[in-house]
């Protein structure tokens, strides 16, 4: 009965329709039918100012405060944050990018890349193909949508790969999208930031504007020095970070159990572990902090080279050795941490001499000035290494006793020596500070 009345009624409406005459002076009401303003897209750039690249939206900067999200979009705008990351195209797209926009929110669009730990094959150029046409629909879909920032190619699709055609692939999509949409940057999404890796993007996947890195303790402060020594040059994100997952804890053998499991970080570790990482890693890079630099970079070495005991493997007084083979001496430390302070534009030199160690016995050895504030600092990076015995067998908590020292502390043990340059001429060290930072 209850349908009979139903399609009665949209019968009858539809007769008081077909009695108006053209002739009738009939007006519609205000407010009968709800019409929403077309907003445009928002056109996003990388610019670099004053050195630092810089994300624009509509010319105006904006500092990505993301969550990886498909829900809760309210809460995670009540938090802080600006951005929401997805990973591949469902049939809720369109309601998460409406959901964002509502909310104040942009979206990193991810388009989901098949690995070949999926099955897939990057030789299988049909496969291929039908890959790429997939992207092309989802991207004319929703290229135009206002809260729409960012094109995500593939999340960790390196992972396990033996096929470069990986990034020709990832490399058309990203074409196709600087072809089909002028408003918004492509980015790639990796497992870490191996330099072989970022190397491969760069030779193979010039079409991608921004580089991703997920990365979780201790790893996130080697990133920029990976990115430095691979030679990227654009702009990168940190996508994911956080604490150690249980795979890193075997050197700490409390926590592994007696049947050999190994046990993560309490809740109470990880939080002091996430603002750490953050104001560390993340926050310092961004105020663009020059004692923040030399200290990120400081800790990188640190946290990532091995002292070479054996003086046995190759490279170890070059740079290649501290930043590739992560292995080297005294030396390798002091031009590694020269080489990356003059990609950053900080004053530094190296510095040759000889330093007392904890025997009490002379040696030769490396170290750094670093400028900082119009003054200049010493910095050995070597002896801050806990496992470097030269400095005394520095533990964790004394890492930074040779760290931005002055003269009355620092040559207590270090004598710089005379220099030769290529004319002959002895070079002069800069006078440090005689008070430690």
């Amino acid at each position: 009965m209850r349908l009979k009345h139903i399609f009665a009624l949209i019968l009858v409406l539809g007769g008081l329709n077909a009695s108006c005459s053209d002739n009738d002076n009939y007006t519609i009401p205000k407010g009968s039918f709800e019409e929403k303003p077309v907003v445009p897209p928002v056109k996003v750039e990388t610019s670099k100012i004053n050195g630092k690249w810089r994300l624009l939206v509509d010319g105006q900067e904006l500092y990505i405060k993301g969550a990886a999200c498909n829900n809760f979009y309210a809460e995670a705008a009540d938090f802080g944050a600006n951005v929401i990351r997805t990973y591949g195209v469902s049939d809720n797209s369109r309601a998460i990018l409406d959901a964002a926009y509502e909310n104040g929110l942009y979206v990193n669009f991810g388009l989901y890349v098949k690995r070949e730990t999926d099955g897939f094959d990057y030789n299988n150029t049909a496969a291929v193909k039908a890959q790429f046409d997939e992207m092309k629909t989802a991207v004319e879909r929703f290229k135009d949508h206002p809260a729409l920032l960012l094109w995500s190619i593939g999340n960790e699709a390196e992972a396990s790969y033996t096929n470069l055609k990986l990034w020709d692939a990832i490399n058309d999509i990203a074409k196709m999208i600087h072809e089909t949409d002028p408003n918004h940057p492509t980015t790639t999404t990796l497992a870490s930031s191996n330099i072989n890796h970022i190397k491969n993007i760069i030779e193979k996947a010039p079409h991608i504007d921004i580089l991703s890195i997920n990365t979780y303790a201790p790893n996130l402060p080697g990133v920029l020095g990976n990115l430095q020594s691979a030679g990227w040059t654009k702009p990168y994100m940190i996508t994911e970070f956080g604490p150690r997952g249980t795979w890193q804890m075997n050197p700490e053998p409390e926590r592994v159990l007696p049947w050999g499991a190994l046990v993560e970080q309490t809740s109470s570790e990880k939080e002091a572990v996430y603002l750490e990482t953050y104001q560390n890693n993340i926050i310092a890079n961004k105020t663009g902090n020059t004692y923040d630099d030399i200290k990120m970079v400081h800790d990188y070495l640190v946290n990532n080279v091995e002292y070479d005991t054996s003086i046995s493997q190759s490279n170890i007084y070059d740079i290649y050795g501290a930043l590739v083979n992560n292995v080297a001496v005294c030396e390798g430390y002091a031009r590694a941490f020269k080489y990356i302070m003059d990609e950053m534009n900080i004053p530094c030199v190296l510095v040759i001499g000889q330093g007392k160690n904890s025997q009490g016995q002379t040696e030769n050895h490396a170290w750094n000035y670093v400028e900082l504030n119009n003054k200049w600092y010493a910095i050995d990076v070597t002896w801050d290494d806990p496992v470097v015995t030269g400095g005394g067998g520095a533990s964790k908590e004394s890492r930074y006793k040779y760290f931005l020292k002055g003269s009355n502390t620092f040559l207590q043990d270090h004598v710089p020596s005379g220099q030769f340059t290529p004319n002959g001429k002895v070079f002069e060290y800069p006078d440090i500070s005689k008070e430690d930072l």
